[in-house]
């Protein structure tokens, strides 16, 4: 890793992040170290439209350029809008701080017309695999002369949010102490898991739970699949909260439930215990990196696949039994000091 030295003054910076909430989640740890490095410089960002609010909220951006993916993938005319939105702002110094970059980010990053460019494998070679996304974002940032220790993810809480949340909890009566979170939804369909409630039952009927269940509305299908049969008591939320709002229910709740997703990030950012269903494609690069955080493992030995199954399904998520989820849900509720609970076999 070598650091880089900047030789005249920074006045504008994009901050080029147009990948996903849980992405947004753990890179926006670096935001506050970017601030003061280049303290008199505005920060500008570029995401995707969904994730205007999460940066609205965030005191460290100064301007922020949202997009659409499917119309920037489908449309030339679209992206000549981008490209003037983009090159109208005479940038001094452009950041692509993403490990994976795809052809949207190198579209940001080619089209932006910064004076300095930098990309995050421009600047981190050699780092060491696997090696969790948090640690990455410390090689990048410490490589631009930031001061750097030990990275968290972080998210801000409108204060919309927060009420909206509040009136939630005092509508249906919900002590927080037990109201569990449940996210099922997921980026890559890999990655879905259908018995996060058979995992959760005996504990709601135990402890008298109330589970919210969050995602959007392209997740009603495992929703569903995860509802069916469950007879604890439940609060459906899919579909209508926004990046914000979910994230402040989540702050409030006693712990949270669900996948390797931008739910879990949020979880561990606001301080709620969470537990997860942890697969192989990623494994020990997006989690577990928090303390908060207890993970249900089926360990196999084609861990590392990147999500490229060789099999007819990805058995390292759905052949995790719901026995297995279930110690990583009682280990979350009751801050346990064993955090991974490993699985021998299918």
């Amino acid at each position: 890793m070598k650091q880089t030295v900047f030789h005249n003054s920074i006045q504008k910076l994009l901050w080029v992040r147009p990948d996903s909430i849980g992405d947004a989640v753990l890179s926006a740890s670096m935001l506050p170290l970017l601030k003061k490095r280049f303290g008199e410089a505005e920060i500008h960002v570029v995401c995707q439209h969904s994730l205007r609010d999460f940066y609205e909220a965030c005191p460290y951006i100064d301007k922020i350029i949202d997009f659409k993916q499917e119309k920037l993938l489908n449309s030339q005319g679209y992206r000549e809008e981008l490209v003037q939105k983009l090159t109208k702002n005479n940038y001094s110094l452009s950041l692509n701080s993403v490990r994976s970059p795809t052809t949207i980010t190198d579209f940001f990053q080619r089209h932006n017309r910064a004076r300095n460019k930098i990309d995050f494998n421009s600047v981190v070679n050699n780092h060491p695999s696997p090696r969790l996304e948090l640690e990455s974002h410390k090689d990048f940032i410490d490589a631009l002369g930031c001061a750097s220790g030990l990275l968290k993810p972080l998210v801000w809480i409108s204060d919309s949010a927060t009420s909206f949340a509040e009136e939630l909890f005092k509508k249906h009566n919900l002590d927080p102490s037990q109201t569990v979170v449940l996210s099922p939804g997921v980026q890559f369909s890999p990655r879905l898991y259908n018995h996060y409630c058979k995992a959760l039952e005996s504990l709601c009927r135990e402890k008298s739970l109330t589970v919210i269940v969050i995602g959007m509305e392209r997740d009603r299908p495992i929703v569903s699949n995860n509802l069916r049969n469950f007879t604890g008591k439940t609060v459906d939320l899919v579909g209508k909260t926004s990046i914000l709002e979910m994230a402040a229910i989540i702050k409030k709740s006693r712990m949270l439930v669900g996948g390797d997703s931008a739910a879990a990030h949020v979880a561990c950012a606001t301080g709620t215990p969470n537990a997860i269903v942890l697969g192989g494609g990623h494994y020990r690069r997006f989690f577990p990196y928090s303390s908060l955080t207890y993970c249900a493992v089926l360990h196999l030995d084609c861990f590392g696949c990147d999500w490229v199954c060789r099999f007819d399904r990805p058995y390292c998520v759905q052949g995790v039994a719901p026995q297995t989820l279930e110690k990583a849900v009682r280990g979350a509720f009751e801050l346990g000091d064993k955090r991974i609970y490993f699985q021998e076999s299918l």
